[in-house]
């Protein structure tokens, strides 16, 4: 008597039906040796996949939308800002040039390099906060509150950040919840009209969760279509494996939650 063994083969593949579709198949089998090792049997069974294959190539377009968009907002904001003021600074120092005993298109020059600098930080510390990679996580959101709230158009209340243990997170979970609270402000400004947010931050079994309240005029999920801001919060958490849970209605406000793993 002989003893068998079998050797595990998976793969996936995309094959063409009869129809013209194609199918994204996960084939997982075992493949049984004889004694002599010379295969005699495969048992196994087949898995359509095609439409986790199909969301996942959605989710990762939509992250390349996202990130092209960002990339012409820094785009404008180069051209129509620093652009601009620098051109100005070109056309005072060539009038300073031939009127050199006039001091005012020098000091006019220098206002706007100093304007063009504080420009360019604040394009540099939206691509990436410094108090994220330097201080962590509360300490990049305390900063953006900080702003808002002496910008007086909102105000913002961090209501907890709780067993936040922010060496057990990794930096594009931190990244991810940093831009998703970014987007969450932004739509709260520009489309709320609210006067408070409430941010809760806490981290258990593994999982961070961020709550996000605003006191605004809410809407009916079911009649509006999602914007641009709130199909970027999802498709962020779609792309680290997180969930999402909208809770509003015309005048209540509107609460977002967000749980997304650690690592």
């Amino acid at each position: 008597m002989f003893k068998s063994k079998a050797q595990i083969f998976q793969m996936e593949y995309r094959f063409r039906c009869t129809d013209g579709t194609y199918k994204y198949v996960f084939d997982r089998a075992f493949v049984i040796f004889d004694g002599n090792e010379k295969p005699v049997r495969m048992i196994g069974a087949m898995q359509d996949i095609t439409y986790h294959v199909n969301e996942e190539m959605r989710i990762s377009k939509a992250i390349i939308d996202a990130q092209e968009q960002e990339r012409r907002f820094i785009g404008g904001e180069l051209h129509d800002n620093v652009n601009q003021i620098l051109t100005t600074c070109k056309l005072f120092l060539e009038i300073a040039r031939n009127n050199p005993a006039d001091a005012r298109f020098i000091d006019g020059c220098y206002t706007n390099i100093q304007n063009v600098i504080q420009e360019i930080r604040n394009i540099s510390h939206n691509l990436t906060p410094y108090t994220l990679k330097d201080l962590g996580l509360a300490a990049a959101v305390r900063d953006i509150v900080e702003k808002i709230n002496q910008s007086g158009k909102l105000l913002i209340r961090l209501v907890s950040f709780q067993n936040l243990e922010e060496e057990k997170i990794s930096p594009d979970i931190k990244l991810a919840l940093f831009r998703i609270i970014q987007e969450k402000i932004s739509n709260v400004l520009k489309h709320a009209h609210a006067t408070e947010l409430k941010i809760s931050l806490s981290v258990y079994d593994g999982r961070i969760q961020v709550v996000l309240t605003d006191n605004g005029r809410g809407f009916d999920e079911k009649a509006v279509k999602k914007g641009m801001g709130l199909n970027n919060i999802q498709n962020r958490v779609e792309y680290y494996k997180g969930s999402i849970q909208l809770k509003t209605a015309p005048g209540e406000g509107c609460e977002l939650r967000v749980e997304l793993p650690c690592n």
